[in-house]
């Protein structure tokens, strides 16, 4: 079977046509002038600029038209004029022309349009959830129960399924009799039960968050990305395991820095005051989240040991000793985050929270900064990437984070 792929799969992802080199893919003509119409777009053109250097080096080692082996699949590239009786010369047209002489291919597109006139002319198409494995992200694996039984007996079981995830990668294995456990990749084709390492002060309310904990909580990981909705509970985590670290006295400090940039990107225009005051509207999140599992005289007693910073102080500075806490990554550029990460000291852990749907500086896009970190990252042994999907705020901000898509 062979993959159609419109535009909007491929600039769904940056490494969507990398994640389906098991799969024979068939590009149409059209979506590569399309993909090249949106290279410098501020949002979407980091993922037309990657996959169009993917297929680049597809090209110089074969011809596209007649097909490239990617190893057990192939990429092809349709440069018909696909003339059917009630098709139109528009491009999403074409994209269904094209699938419809390729019999037996599947047409993957997350434009709905473009799903219904495809049923409509006999083409079977279906909307793209992604098929990358092995990102670094949660991915649920199917196990039988003697797996999860040898899982739980050992505190870490090895397998074939597990072969093509990357190191540090979150899994939830489950069984057909309704049975899962959750662990991560901690060598090849090896899962590890997760592990909190010290007493966090708050407890996790789900899957993502016992990911994340596991993460803030491991030595061995240095850099941890926590990336979620509204609500999911990337800065409460981060702030918890840093108390934690600093009362088990695994570290010296937590410093947390803030990028200064106002919701929507408002200008709020000169602000008087001591440098401390001049952040007093940003470190207000971070007061309201230690303010979850610590009373305000706790607060205050952390001292000089808890200080709120803007980036802008980051540049010169080495932190050693020190759970570092970078909140708000989404609206920092590449370089800004990579200096931050290099200002990590011996004996010190750096978290980024993120979350894509929140950017308030509209001068970096949505695949700029922080995904390409994950992305430059991926699979290392000193890193991690966890997502949280659920919001445990409170009902109103779930209903609001699922309803807009934050």
């Amino acid at each position: 079977m062979s993959f159609v792929l419109d535009t909007s799969v491929i600039l769904s992802d940056p490494k969507s046509l990398e994640s389906l080199s098991d799969r024979n893919v068939i590009i149409p003509m059209v979506v590569l002038n399309e993909l090249e119409s949106k290279r410098n777009h501020k949002d979407i053109g980091y993922a037309a600029r990657e996959n169009l250097r993917y297929l680049e080096t597809l090209r110089v080692s074969g011809n596209l038209v007649d097909g490239v082996s990617t190893g057990t699949g192939s990429v092809r590239v349709c440069i018909s004029n696909h003339t059917v009786s009630g098709l139109s010369e528009s491009n999403d047209d074409q994209i269904i022309g094209c699938a419809m002489h390729n019999p037996g291919s599947v047409l993957f597109s997350n434009d709905l349009p473009v799903r219904l006139r495809s049923n409509i002319f006999g083409v079977e198409a279906e909307e793209w959830h992604g098929y990358s494995r092995g990102s670094g992200a949660t991915s649920t694996v199917y196990v039988d129960s003697a797996t999860i039984d040898y899982f739980y007996d050992f505190g870490s079981v090895s397998s074939a399924l597990f072969d093509d995830f990357a190191l540090n990668s979150n899994l939830i294995m489950r069984s057909a009799d309704g049975r899962s456990a959750l662990g991560r990749v901690s060598d090849y084709g090896t899962v590890h039960e997760l592990s909190a390492g010290y007493q966090m002060p708050v407890q996790a309310k789900n899957a993502g968050q016992n990911f994340a904990i596991d993460a803030l909580c491991s030595g061995d990981l240095r850099i941890v990305s926590l990336g979620g909705k509204a609500g999911s509970g990337k800065t409460l985590l981060a702030l918890a395991a840093g108390v934690a670290a600093l009362k088990n006295r695994d570290v010296d400090k937590v410093t947390i820095f803030r990028p200064i940039q106002a919701v929507g990107g408002q200008e709020l225009g000169y602000l008087p005051g001591t440098a401390e005051e001049k952040m007093a509207p940003w470190a207000a999140a971070v007061h309201d989240a230690l303010g979850v599992f610590m009373k305000s005289n706790q607060i205050r007693d952390l001292g000089s040991r808890l200080e709120i910073l803007p980036l802008t102080h980051i540049r010169g500075r080495t932190f050693s000793n020190t759970f570092v806490i970078v909140d708000e990554a989404q609206n920092l550029d590449l370089m800004t985050i990579v200096t931050a990460m290099s200002r990590v000291g011996e004996n010190s852990k750096i978290v980024l929270t993120h979350d894509i749907s929140q950017r308030d500086n509209t001068k970096v896009g949505k695949h700029d900064g922080i995904h390409k970190v994950i992305d430059s990252l991926n699979g290392h042994r000193m890193f991690c990437h966890v997502d949280l999907t659920k919001s445990e705020r409170s009902p109103v901000a779930e209903l609001v984070a699922d309803t807009f898509d934050l």
